[in-house]
């Protein structure tokens, strides 16, 4: 199943609160969804971050669609999964170690539909999941901890580690799968990244005949749905 986290808004001295420790519940903030210039999130810490990368302006041919922010501790662990946006990801204190496969590394990825749940916190702090009723395609497959016995095509993959550290920048392309870590442990690691359009042109042509010969069948319309909804799996 895929358990997305339960959300909840405070305010963000509360969060920090609750985040000191990272012991219990693993507080992340992570909503893609512009919150850096949305007014009702972050937007008084837009005034401290440029509001584009002029070289990734002019590469991708359009100003970032999104300016998120990003803070958690080493308990704030993101699944393997894609985005349909180019990423331009700044870490600012602490760090984020991403594991890499490029889009023709499908085939040996065992993206499945799964059942999606979301986790619910009960009355005595407790959590439970709940069954959503849908389905959604994702990818169980721990870089982490490997399985090749149960996915032996895993093998078959070449996956690049990044560790991208205070005051480092990595370009993330459109398509390509990873899985997101960050430390240091027992810190806290804050981060601000850039959402470009993806072009809809030979690469993701390239992509669409890759997921076929794997099986997967990729619509345009789940696909811009998929970026609605938030991607994070925690362990």
């Amino acid at each position: 199943m895929f358990v997305m986290p339960q959300s909840q808004r405070m305010p963000f001295s509360e969060y920090l609160r609750r985040a000191a420790s990272c012991t219990d519940a693993v507080y992340y903030v992570s909503h893609q969804n512009n919150s850096l210039r949305e007014e009702d999130e972050f937007s008084a810490l837009m005034a401290d971050v440029e509001a584009e990368i002029p070289f990734a302006t002019e590469a991708f041919g359009c100003p970032p669609e999104a300016v998120n922010f990003w803070m958690g501790c080493s308990k704030s662990v993101t699944s393997l999964h894609k985005d349909h946006y180019e990423n331009t990801y700044c870490v600012i204190a602490g760090e984020k170690t991403f594991i890499l496969y490029p889009p023709c590394n499908l085939p040996w990825l065992y993206e499945r539909d799964y059942p999606v749940g979301q986790y619910v916190q009960e009355p005595d702090g407790s959590f439970s999941i709940e069954d959503m009723g849908s389905t959604r395609p994702w990818i169980s497959v721990d870089p982490l901890q490997p399985d090749y016995r149960a996915f032996p095509l895993l093998a078959k993959a070449r996956p690049i580690t990044v560790t991208v550290r205070a005051g480092q920048m990595l370009y993330l392309p459109s398509l390509w799968y990873h899985h997101v870590a960050q430390g240091p442990p027992g810190g806290k690691c804050i981060a601000v990244n850039m959402w470009h359009d993806m072009r809809f042109d030979l690469k993701y042509c390239y992509f669409k005949f890759v997921a076929a010969i794997a099986g997967r069948s990729v619509d345009d319309d789940d696909e811009e749905g998929e970026e609605e909804e938030q991607l994070d799996a925690y362990t």
